[in-house]
């Protein structure tokens, strides 16, 4: 059952199967053999028979993520075109950017709940942040100016507005990170400060989609990109959105993957941090990455800014908070705080990005600068320990 599952699961629910749309098409979907290998190895570990390199343990369910991921896009690209010809242009942009995160949540989830790791649930939601919103961001911006691609310019309302928020979110976390620096930091008022913040944030981000994004401004979605090539709203679909199973696949290949990274973590000796901040995010965010860049290869600027700024805001100011929120329910506590370097490097960078697109264009050195945050970030999660 296990064996065949994923596969009738992937033929079943995966947009014109066998035939050709794109770069990620059929092709992509035979990284579904990867699901039960995961599990094999995943029990092999368990029960300590066989003594395999943590690396292919780790590398196998990974790689197990990406015709999962591939699925969850390309159903929604289908619900999202729907949305578009039927007027519902912001629906399916934020359609999009929610089934986007879906491996990112469930990776939160599960360490948190199952695995009982604050540390990975809370620096892989903010990894991927820094994923979606700076490494993306200067990727788009250096490969477009190198491929000479000619930007219409972004719409400057979407750009001031996420930029903003993301703004916002930033200095709350920076100074709930500093929190411990001050005279009045105690366990009880720390935790009830955080839950105030995040209660504060999903408020304010509910406000943005129901009200801003959804009724007063609902044009800025016009120039959302679509993984789809052009021309593919004629072909056959076998179906719109049917991720229903694809979450149970995803936490499969999430346990092993966890199981993975403890063996790993012990015997190569990358810190929990930087695993969770910068391994994770990479292969998690894979499928916005690739939905922007096409887009802005395609001189899209607006519609790559809305994948990649949308999907970190929602990070930022919508799961993350939800997930303090419900961790603090359920007698966890999750912290808001994180490294302080970590957050400074995030506000700093989040003003960047306000200038450099300040003008609503932006060209490959400003992309540089944007690119060099992200590595930033990176190389201090190297030197951290956790």
């Amino acid at each position: 059952m296990l064996l065949d599952t994923p596969f009738e699961w992937l033929k079943a629910h995966s947009p014109a199967w066998g035939e050709s749309t794109g770069f990620f098409d059929h092709k992509i979907h035979v990284l579904v053999v990867f699901l039960p290998v995961a599990f094999a190895l995943g029990l092999a570990e368990v029960i300590g028979h066989l003594h395999i390199s943590p690396w292919i343990i780790l590398f196998v369910p990974i790689v197990a993520l990406v015709p999962i991921a591939n699925c969850i896009s390309a159903s929604t690209d289908v619900a999202n075109e729907k949305l578009k010809i039927n007027g519902h242009p912001t629906l399916g942009m934020l359609l999009n950017v929610t089934f986007a995160n879906v491996v990112e949540i469930i990776v939160a989830l599960i360490a948190l709940f199952v695995q009982k790791d604050e540390v990975i649930a809370l620096y892989s939601l903010i990894g991927s942040w820094i994923s979606n919103y700076f490494l993306l961001m200067g990727v788009v911006a250096v490969i477009c100016s190198f491929k000479g691609c000619t930007f219409r310019g972004m719409n400057e309302t979407t750009a001031q507005t996420h930029t903003l928020l993301l703004l916002l979110a930033s200095a709350g976390y920076m100074l709930a990170s500093a929190l411990p620096f001050f005279p009045i930091h105690t366990r009880i008022v720390t935790a009830q400060l955080f839950l105030g913040v995040a209660i504060m944030f999903v408020v304010l981000y509910a406000v943005f989609v129901l009200g801003f994004q959804l009724r007063t401004h609902e044009a800025m979605a016009e120039d959302q990109p679509s993984s789809f090539r052009e021309g593919s709203r004629e072909r056959k679909v076998s179906t719109a959105v049917k991720q229903d199973k694809a979450p149970d696949h995803a936490n499969l290949s999430v346990a092993v993957l966890f199981m993975a990274a403890t063996t790993l973590l012990k015997s190569v000796g990358i810190s929990k941090i930087f695993f969770a901040l910068i391994i994770l995010p990479v292969f998690g965010n894979l499928f916005e990455h690739w939905t922007a860049i096409t887009a802005a290869l395609k001189g899209n600027l607006t519609g790559a800014f809305n994948v990649a700024a949308g999907s970190a805001l929602q990070i930022a100011m919508g799961v993350l908070p939800l997930l303090i929120i419900i961790s603090h329910a359920s007698g966890k506590h999750l912290d808001m705080a994180f490294d302080v370097s970590q957050a400074a490097v995030i506000l700093s960078g989040t003003v960047i990005i306000g200038f450099a697109f300040s003008d609503s264009r932006t060209h490959w050195l400003e992309g540089l600068v944007i690119l060099f945050i992200s590595m930033l970030s990176a190389l201090l999660a190297w030197f951290q320990i956790a």
